[in-house]
């Protein structure tokens, strides 16, 4: 039985139309609000290094909680995949600070 794989012959279009232009990103301009910490030394510096920490200290307990990662010994010639720290402050419709939000994320293969 010799079976043959059919391929879709439809046009991709892309998700984002071409003529689609950013006019304002928040990350331009000063509004007067304090931007989120982009490393982890920029949040441990900053006024709010306790909220960041205890922020950091539950992400941790959360990811131990869930089983998240297994220790293991790393085989030889294999690099380990690095991580990062990515902060988030999160604001209700008012504008309010609802919560700080860390979270421990791998980085990406080139």
């Amino acid at each position: 039985m010799d079976l043959t794989l059919r391929r879709s012959n439809r046009i991709k279009k892309p998700a984002i139309p071409s003529d689609y232009q950013v006019y304002l990103q928040e990350s331009q301009y000063d509004f007067g609000v304090e931007n989120d910490p982009e490393l982890f030394l920029q949040a441990i510096n900053s006024c709010n290094s306790k909220l960041w920490y205890d922020t950091m200290k539950d992400e941790l307990e959360s990811m131990a909680n869930n089983k998240v990662w297994d220790l293991v010994e790393l085989p030889n010639r294999i690099k380990p995949i690095g991580c990062k720290w990515v902060f988030k402050t999160k604001k209700d419709s008012l504008g309010s600070i609802k919560r700080h939000k860390a979270r421990l994320v791998g980085k990406g293969f080139a």
